[in-house]
């Protein structure tokens, strides 16, 4: 299984480059990296700064590629777009950098799951494109979809119509217990204040 981690956001609102957050002396981006690599047999990073990344994690035994996106300047369906083209396996998890709340259990529940080509979690307006998996297969519609003028991850999943996860799946689900609250796994970091707060509830990651 393949993960497909995007850092191609301007992180205007942030100040910095979310790529390259760090608290003493420790990247979020490798604690990211270090979490993935204990699941996915590859992963792939989607950004535009490869000197950074060049030869960062060359001790880990992954499959792990640096690449920029095929199509420029149109948001994150074009990482997924690229990611799925370089990816050699058939399940794909997206992820973003600014998206700290790992959780094990909730990967683990989420490689157990059949579906048939996106599988995503809804709340309660709408679907969740990241910690989602994606067929490679969907390569083809997401082409077709870009082509059109389509620029949001969401939208690409309505017209797909995703298998569901819902929460109260997991809430009946022993070894996610612990997921109180499953909607922060999907919160990612767009302000200073996020990044504050995230420290705070995380310093020991960061010792």
């Amino acid at each position: 299984m393949t993960a497909l981690l995007l850092c191609g956001g301007k992180s205007t609102r942030m100040g910095v480059d979310k790529q390259k957050l760090s608290y003493n002396d420790v990247y979020l981006i490798d604690t990211i990296i270090e979490n993935l690599a204990k699941n996915f047999d590859q992963i792939i990073i989607l950004s535009n700064e490869k000197n950074f990344f060049e030869n960062r994690y060359k001790n880990y035994k992954n499959d792990i590629l640096i690449k920029e996106d095929i199509i420029k300047n149109i948001g994150p369906c074009a990482g997924l777009y690229s990611g799925l083209i370089y990816a050699k396996n058939e399940d794909n998890l997206l992820i973003a950098c600014d998206m700290p709340y790992f959780n094990q259990a909730y990967i683990d529940f989420l490689k157990e799951k059949s579906y048939e080509k996106i599988l995503a979690y809804k709340n309660e307006k709408y679907f969740e494109p990241f910690f989602a998996l994606y067929k490679k297969e969907l390569v083809k519609d997401l082409e077709k979809y870009i082509k059109k003028g389509g620029r949001s991850l969401n939208g690409f999943l309505r017209e797909i119509s995703p298998t569901v996860i819902k929460k109260e799946e997991l809430v009946i689900k022993e070894e996610i217990k612990e997921i109180k609250n499953v909607e922060k796994i999907f919160r990612n970091l767009n302000y200073p204040n996020d990044w504050k707060k995230f420290i705070e509830e995380s310093k020991n990651e960061f010792s």
